[in-house]
């Protein structure tokens, strides 16, 4: 794996944990990711269709609804517009 290889990692939640974020950098780093943090808020950010590996961490509510800094996110996601992301390893 080349150590350079980008991995956003998408986060919806308030405050953000730091030793989550801490920990979960640090594993990626480890494992030859150059991890970048990213609001959910700022998805609009990213070119998912340039990434090849994303992380999204995210808290939940009720039964199961995402955070609201995570909804534009979601819709965009399962909505039209969105690009195919076929090529996209992901995990949740």
């Amino acid at each position: 794996m080349n150590d350079d290889q980008s991995q956003p990692t998408l986060h919806a939640f308030r405050p953000v944990p730091k030793t989550g974020v801490i920990y979960v950098t640090t594993e990626a780093e480890k494992r030859g990711f150059a991890p970048k943090l990213v609001s959910m808020e700022k998805f609009g950010e990213l070119d998912l269709t340039k990434e090849e590996n994303v992380l999204v961490i995210t808290s939940t509510y009720g039964e199961g609804e995402p955070p609201d800094m995570a909804k534009s996110f979601w819709d965009w996601l399962k909505g039209d517009s969105a690009p195919k992301l076929d090529h996209l390893r992901y995990s949740v």
